[in-house]
């Protein structure tokens, strides 16, 4: 996800009226365009252009490597920090899910809500923090029940969180670029969801899936959350 910047950090020089200063996550400043609307749902984007370079928001770098053979070859890698999503459950069993466009498929997507771990931010509190800025939802019981590998050329790690107990406690709080809305889907019908592959993390999905099936995980990383009341009032 996008964080505004503080007023202590550089402001590229480039900012118009109208725009917000924003770093991506490898900590370039970028431009986002304001929307007037900061909790607008979620709705497809409009592409204007294809740009020769990259925003900023991934790196490739190629790396040499000395193979078995003595022969040397390139590769390019996918560099990146930590990751997490959210299979996040109410106390009525029902998959909180954030609906977004996503700019690779090109098309709106159910997701588990999730984002970026900042440096030295704890998993699960990453979690949960992504979990309430994009859905307005806090935990009753939280644990980190995996993680996994991006994919062979790339160095992200990506961390799996189960959630449950689930409560409304306020507003969703989007960062710039965010335009997502809260859906709810019963279980089953998340299970159906996820064999279908239309949401990028389907492996994370299912391997939350199967931690609830199995009743959680034996992974010590866990939370019991005092929680705010809920919010009665829709989003």
């Amino acid at each position: 996800m996008t964080r505004p910047l503080t007023s202590d950090l550089a402001t590229p020089r480039d900012v118009t009226p109208g725009m917000t200063v924003a770093r991506n996550h490898l900590g370039a400043p970028v431009d986002v365009e304001r929307n007037p609307n900061a909790n607008a749902e979620a709705g497809t984007w409009q592409a204007v252009e294809e740009l020769g370079a990259s925003a900023g928001f991934l790196r490739v770098r190629a790396r040499r490597y000395r193979m078995p053979d003595s022969s040397l070859m390139d590769w390019d890698i996918l560099h990146g920090g930590r990751t997490v999503s959210v299979l996040a459950l109410d106390h009525n069993g029902m998959v909180i899910l954030a609906e977004q466009f996503r700019p690779g498929p090109q098309r709106v997507l159910r997701e588990l809500p999730g984002g970026n771990v900042e440096e030295d931010e704890d998993v699960l509190a990453a979690a949960l923090r992504e979990l309430y800025e994009e859905t307005g939802y806090t935990a009753g019981r939280a644990e980190v029940v995996g993680s996994t590998w991006l994919a062979a050329y790339a160095s992200h790690r990506r961390y799996a969180v189960l959630a449950v107990d689930c409560v409304r406690a306020g507003s969703p709080e989007r960062q710039p670029g965010e335009f997502c809305r809260t859906v709810l889907l019963p279980l089953e019908e998340f299970v159906g969801h996820l064999r279908s592959g239309e949401l990028t993390d389907t492996d994370i999905g299912y391997m939350c899936w199967d931690a609830l099936q199995s009743g959680g995980s034996s992974h010590e990383e866990s939370l019991s959350a005092s929680r705010p009341a809920a919010d009665s009032g829709g989003e």
